[in-house]
């Protein structure tokens, strides 16, 4: 018998579809780690911001007893969570945003902006 020293049809076709599921499966990887990578990004970010949100918060909580502290009083803790529950009312019924790039505070001009659509 005569030996062929070409690759006949079927085998090209064969080496051609093991290279590309093999190739492919490298792809895929690629892709899942890209889109992981996304997802963690996002939800780092979407962390960051509640803290800072958290953070602004305690701010206006604090700043609302210092001032009850310095004006003095019987009953400091009660007028400074009054001051408090005052300060984030908007809040409460409305959904809020907050730009760090604006001065601390609560009102038109401040950081912290009462939306007008209810929640």
């Amino acid at each position: 018998m005569k030996r062929f020293k070409a690759f006949t049809l079927i085998e090209t076709l064969v080496a051609i579809t093991i290279l590309t599921l093999a190739i492919s499966g490298a792809f895929f990887a690629a892709n899942s780690a890209l889109v992981a990578a996304n997802i963690a990004r996002d939800q780092l970010t979407a962390s960051y911001l509640a803290q800072e949100g958290i953070e602004y918060v305690r701010w206006v909580r604090d700043d609302g007893y210092l001032t009850a502290y310095n004006a003095g009083g019987s009953d400091i803790s009660t007028v400074a969570w009054n001051n408090f529950l005052e300060a984030i009312t908007p809040c409460r019924t409305t959904t809020c945003t907050l730009d760090p790039t604006l001065p601390m505070g609560s009102g038109s001009g401040f950081s912290i902006q009462a939306c007008s659509a209810p929640l």
